[in-house]
């Protein structure tokens, strides 16, 4: 006993007093003529791209795209530019090893490919001849081998794209006649094969369809997970270890219900099922935290009560999964549940006011993580302006590499609503420690916790993004996200007031934030 309490004073001695910093600022000046549509992707411990979409017309009807790489501590490493037709958008990425891919659409079934080497800054038109009327919605690469995927005539279709040794890409075989939706294209972590998986169209508890081909596009395996009428699952987030293993993660209901019961982990092996676990929301230990330790304790003797009676007490819950995150030896799920109601559309009072009129969605690609607008994304969302999400709390949970639940926790909301469904709570890993923290009101708000247990309570901190001297006079766009290591980074439009010298400048910033007990690194 001595012992534990020792390690326990230990953890808190080193992570309880722990704060928050800024640590860098960046600004780059908002010119009216260009606009502030920034975009930007996470590179982890190699850095951060920014991209800027200009909006000014230049001749023959174009504009241009900025691009700058910065080190981790916001130095600028390079920059570049191309020009691009004014209505293309720069509209999904991915990332391979040193190169990053832009899938640019032109119009309706055009798209160019742009090839970024992250090292150099060296930018090349990867030349893409259009072969069908194929809406991309999946576009991944692995060792400088394309895949492209979407729908054509209602029907999937996947084209592997060797540009290197073919100028014409390739339909990948077997896929076509499926009647289902393309959900998505995963490369292995060897970056061997691709797995295209796809979901049954017009069913609420679909099929499942695995489809496994090596970089050649060659077909390696193929079968389907057929329905269960026991659980039906709603969600999924699927990674592959190698060509022949393939995991899913997600949410499953009870039966043909439509919301959630629990999380479910279902391994594929050699195109055979090997299990799948399910874990009902009552086995976790903080999933319910958002009730308040009162309510919390009567719902868990709700629960007693119906399995005392040989019944299932139905949870019922709405949840929003974020990406996958991978460590050493585990894998991290975090997810969002939330209530959805009607709001009135005179008023977006409800929302916060850093985001009440933003055009903000986060996407997630290839674990890499950035923020995109409404009208860059591969199909455009409807836009359900009467419904606001009230957020109730994010559940993390931590997983083996098999899939076996290690520990869970939970960070709660007060007074969280949104227009969209969108990733709130920023997560940073260290083995089974967790920093977990959001953007509320100009702060932020964050806390620490140990496998399933908190190790301080809620703390405040409000960012100095100002030099003495000046005045902030509005800010927009603000967010804050996941960056590397102990670091965040925070980001948003600022009008800023220099009281001395009577000027104001508007800027896009980006800001480093970081622990206090975090190792320092050259500013």
């Amino acid at each position: 006993m001595k012992i534990f309490f020792v390690i326990y004073f230990f953890l808190l001695s080193n992570l309880l007093f722990a704060q928050l910093e800024v640590i860098k600022k960046q600004e780059l000046p908002v010119i009216k003529a260009i606009g502030s549509n920034y975009k930007f992707v996470h590179l982890s411990e190699k850095g951060l791209f920014l991209m800027l979409e200009s909006e000014e017309s230049l001749r023959n009807s174009k504009r241009e795209v900025l691009f700058t790489k910065y080190d981790t501590a916001l130095n600028r490493l390079w920059s570049g530019f191309i020009s691009i037709k004014y209505a293309s958008v720069m509209q999904q990425h991915c990332l391979d090893n040193n190169d990053l891919y832009y899938l640019i659409y032109r119009e309706e079934f055009e798209y160019d490919i742009l090839k970024i080497n992250l090292e150099t800054g060296l930018m090349e038109i990867v030349p893409f001849e259009k072969i069908m009327d194929l809406k991309i919605t999946g576009f991944e690469a692995a060792q400088g081998v394309l895949f492209l995927g979407g729908m054509v005539d209602n029907m999937p279709v996947v084209l592997q794209y060797d540009y290197k040794n073919s100028s014409v890409p390739k339909v990948l075989s077997s896929i076509f006649q499926v009647k289902a939706n393309l959900n998505a294209l995963v490369i292995d972590q060897k970056r061997e094969s691709v797995c295209v998986f796809m979901t049954e169209k017009n069913n609420t508890n679909p099929d499942l369809y695995f489809n496994v081909y090596d970089l050649e596009g060659k077909l390696i395996n193929k079968w389907i997970k057929k329905s269960s009428d026991e659980q039906a699952f709603l969600t999924f987030k699927m990674f592959a270890p190698n060509s022949q293993e393939q995991y899913l993660f997600g949410t499953y209901a009870l039966g043909n219900r439509s919301k959630a019961q629990g999380f479910y982990v279902n391994r594929f092996f050699n195109k055979e099922e090997s299990y799948v676990y399910f874990y009902d929301f009552s086995y976790l230990n903080n999933f319910f935290n958002y009730l308040g330790e009162k309510r919390k304790n009567n719902m868990f003797e709700k629960i007693k009560k119906r399995q005392n009676k040989g019944k299932t007490f139905i949870h019922d819950q709405q949840l929003f999964l974020h990406d996958l995150v991978f460590g050493e030896d585990k894998i991290y799920l975090t997810a969002e549940s939330y209530t959805s109601s009607v709001q009135d559309n005179s008023t977006n009072s409800a929302y916060p006011s850093s985001l009440a009129n933003s055009n903000l969605i986060y996407r997630g690609m290839s674990g890499l993580r950035s923020y995109q607008p409404y009208s860059s994304l591969f199909s455009t969302p409807s836009r359900r302006q009467n419904f606001v999400y009230r957020y109730k709390n994010s559940v993390v949970c931590g997983f083996d590499k098999t899939g076996k639940l290690l520990w869970d926790n939970s960070f709660e909301f007060e007074n969280l609503n949104y227009p969209q469904l969108m990733p709130i709570l920023q997560t940073g890993f260290q083995q089974d420690s967790i920093t977990m923290l959001h953007l509320q009101d100009k702060k932020i708000l964050f806390k620490q916790t140990k496998n399933s247990f908190a190790i301080d309570s809620l703390q405040k901190f409000e960012p100095k993004l100002i030099a003495e001297g000046e005045d902030l006079k509005d800010s927009e766009d603000e967010n804050i996200d996941f960056w590397y290591g102990n670091y965040f980074l925070m980001h948003g439009i600022q009008d800023i007031k220099d009281e001395e010298k009577q000027q104001r400048r508007k800027v896009f910033y980006l800001a480093k934030i970081g622990k206090t007990n975090a190792k320092k690194e050259e500013k």
